[in-house]
């Protein structure tokens, strides 16, 4: 039987971990949780952590939607081809079939979705809590653009920022432009000038016609922050799809891309279930699952104390120069003597 997450290990991971982003992996929040192990040396992600322990239940309640939206559609798989026009008679589904057939409509003006999607990703599902947190987002635009005055009160952060912007500018089609340089680590929107904006629409715009430019690593990691989010399109089978052809394309003029591609394809695979898939893209290796740590991880995650320090250490770079262990290492020693 397939173990589920624990609402008690991700306290503590946000607790203890929580400067390092420990949490967000575990919840699959990779974009920010990338964010808190990049900056964690400043201590800022530390306090962060703590904060977001207040989120833990909301982001449980939703990981356990997915569960039971995944386990019912498994379920019901079998018998939607038994009997297609009783499920075309619920309303729900007419609903969802317009919401989606409206969503593609508007992408379909400038790129053919079903030419990008591979055959080996074409079964792949969209769970419901991420095309609902979607919807949210869309929604707060929707209330800003009300003639009468609205009062909304929200916490945002990078990641809430770069997919609003991401949703802002998913129907952006390019015109042809001069290229512009781009190095910036961990790259958003926010970051780039208006010219910088010019050509990543037009390069994007190329690259959904299967026209790879050459361009800077930071460009195409924005895309695939997108397609990781789910803010350019909400079709998984289409994200992964593009993130394949992506690393395909560029990994040769770009090496350094295919560490990150490779890694961010097989942890999509893992959200969605789809270990088998997972594994052609390195489950078991480098760098989460590096000596079979996520088995190590699964079977101490009811209480993590018991995993040896050098087992942490093959897995989190540079962490006796963070803030957090500097001034937790006292405890961290004694957690890895008892893990032994």
């Amino acid at each position: 039987m397939k173990r589920g997450k624990s609402k008690t290990v991700g306290y503590i991971l946000a607790l203890f971990f929580g400067g390092l982003g420990a949490h967000l992996f575990y919840y699959g929040k990779y974009l920010r949780g990338i964010l808190y192990l990049a900056f964690s040396w400043t201590g800022i992600p530390i306090l962060l952590g703590w904060i977001d322990m207040f989120f833990i239940h909301k982001w449980h309640q939703r990981y356990l939607e997915c569960q039971e939206n995944s386990s019912k559609f498994l379920q019901e798989k079998p018998l939607q081809s038994i009997t297609p026009r009783v499920e075309k008679t619920r309303p729900e589904k007419v609903e969802s079939e317009k919401s989606v057939l409206s969503y593609r409509e508007n992408e379909m003006m400038f790129y053919r979705e079903e030419e990008i999607i591979l055959p080996e990703y074409a079964h792949l599902k969209t769970p419901s809590c991420i095309k609902e947190e979607i919807q949210q987002i869309k929604k707060s635009f929707k209330s800003k653009d009300l003639n009468r005055p609205v009062i909304e009160i929200s916490f945002h952060t990078h990641e809430t920022y770069f997919m609003e912007d991401s949703i802002k500018y998913a129907n952006q089609m390019g015109v042809k432009t001069e290229f512009v340089p781009l190095q910036v680590y961990w790259t958003t929107f926010r970051d780039l000038d208006e010219k910088q904006k010019k050509w990543y629409f037009y390069w994007r715009h190329q690259t959904l016609k299967g026209n790879y430019l050459d361009t800077d690593l930071s460009y195409v990691i924005l895309f695939a922050y997108e397609l990781i989010n789910y803010t350019f399109n909400q079709n998984a089978a289409f994200n992964v799809s593009m993130l394949v052809r992506l690393q395909q394309a560029y990994k040769e003029r770009i090496p350094n891309l295919d560490r990150y591609l490779s890694e961010w394809i097989r942890d999509m695979l893992i959200e969605l279930n789809e270990i088998e898939l997972a594994r052609k893209w390195g489950l078991g290796a480098e760098p989460y699952y590096q000596t079979n740590f996520y088995q190590i991880f699964k079977d101490h995650e009811k209480d993590i104390s018991q995993i040896p320090i050098k087992e942490w250490q093959k897995v989190i770079r540079g962490y006796s120069e963070t803030n957090f262990f500097k001034m937790n290492k006292q405890k961290v020693y004694i957690t890895s003597d008892f893990g032994n």
